[in-house]
């Protein structure tokens, strides 16, 4: 089964901006993977954009635990005061796994919060991600991701909007650290001189 599941792949979650308490996503949009029952991913971010944007680089760390099959629920903190709440939760399944849709709200702060909808499907070798979401705007997405081998695999998605962005992103993984994974990611945004922004992302999953 392709994309981000927890432990199925030890792939780390990306987080997009500092402490949007990023559920299991592709490269910027989340996706309908969810964490399994007693998994939790821990990982820690860097990201900046181009330096005569901004020339600082962010820090951020988060967490996301597994409560059951069906839902999932996560934080994180930007080192600078702001923490945030999201979760997603399974709406619909088929039995062979190749449909999924799932639910959810990322961002969650007192008084605000971005809910979403996203839809997956597998063929062949990969697997297309679409859904909707709402921030200061209502924004359609796309996605699709595979793997090279079981170690590199890939996620490259489209955010629309003047502030959303077309992203890729690398997840790496190495069977003799068993749960770590490295993600690097670059975005390009819709928005001409707003600046390229990359990120690396350190994660670890272990059960409970």
């Amino acid at each position: 089964m392709w994309g981000r599941k927890g432990i199925a792949l030890g792939i780390g979650l990306m987080v997009a901006g500092a402490a949007q308490a990023q559920v299991t996503g592709l490269a910027a949009m989340p996706i309908s993977d969810r964490l399994g029952k007693g998994e939790m991913e821990i990982g820690a971010v860097i990201e900046g954009t181009e330096r005569k944007i901004d020339p600082r680089y962010y820090h951020s760390a988060y967490m996301v635990v597994g409560l059951d099959d069906w839902f999932e629920l996560g934080t994180a903190t930007d080192y600078q005061g702001t923490q945030s709440l999201g979760f997603k939760f399974r709406m619909w399944e088929d039995e062979a796994g190749q449909w999924a849709v799932s639910g959810g709200w990322d961002g969650v702060r007192p008084k605000e919060g971005n809910p979403f909808v996203v839809g997956s499907y597998a063929t062949g070798n990969c697997r297309w991600h679409a859904g909707w979401m709402r921030d200061n705007a209502h924004r359609g997405m796309i996605g699709l991701d595979g793997a090279f081998n079981d170690r590199w695999s890939w996620g490259v998605d489209h955010i629309g909007g003047a502030e959303g962005a077309t992203s890729l992103a690398l997840f790496i993984t190495e069977p003799k650290l068993q749960g770590w994974a490295l993600t690097v990611a670059a975005g390009v945004p819709n928005t001409k001189g707003a600046g390229v922004t990359h990120s690396a992302t350190l994660a670890y999953v272990v059960r409970f």
